[in-house]
């Protein structure tokens, strides 16, 4: 599998990135008045096409972006999922 996360040069931040997988292992800690310890985390794989929540070790077309939000005010961690693909059908 290639590796995922800002590996071209020149992409050190979000303002660079190019592509989606660029966001793996992406972590950002928000804290503003009202909205105080918030952590974002995000992590991309590879996913299987007949089955998105089963990660693949091979590449495919499609790649599955997760984004969770965490904070000692939530009593869950939110969590959204988002499928990319190159393929068109």
């Amino acid at each position: 599998q290639e590796a995922f996360g800002p590996v071209d040069p020149g992409e050190s931040s979000v303002n660079t990135f190019d592509d989606i997988d660029d966001y793996h292992g992406y972590q950002k800690s928000i804290s503003l008045p009202h909205v105080e310890n918030y952590s974002v985390m995000s992590t991309v794989d590879y996913v299987s096409s007949t089955d998105p929540d089963a990660i693949s070790s091979n590449q495919t077309y499609f790649k599955r972006i997760t984004v969770r939000v965490t904070s000692p005010y939530l009593s869950h961690a939110v969590r959204l999922s988002f499928i990319f693909t190159l393929h068109s059908k």
